[in-house]
């Protein structure tokens, strides 16, 4: 039986979710030939407050975006010293 879980920020609306349900049940289905019924999808929802990136709420980003004022807060390349945003391995993967 698998059961995938997505973790996403609040804001979405009924039919979005519904949608994704459907198309990430599609994809297991095809990529893995597990019988539809037994697929399982779990949607947990958080506030922006409870999300970060780099130590930055989404909330805040959101914010700081509206007033044109967006944070920086460290992207994967930068994060390594890298001001080559593209430099990534074979398999996708940040250097």
């Amino acid at each position: 039986m698998p059961l995938v879980e997505i973790t996403i920020i609040e804001g979405r609306t009924s039919s979005q979710k519904s949608d994704l349900i459907t198309q990430v049940t599609d994809a297991v289905e095809n990529a893995i030939s597990a019988p539809r019924k037994a697929i399982r999808v779990a949607i947990r929802e958080l506030p922006a407050e409870h999300w970060a990136i780099g130590g930055v709420s989404i909330a805040e980003i959101r914010a700081a975006q509206a007033e044109k004022k967006a944070p920086t807060y460290p992207l994967p390349a930068q994060s390594r010293g890298n001001d080559d945003q593209t430099s990534k391995d074979a398999g996708g993967h940040w250097k």
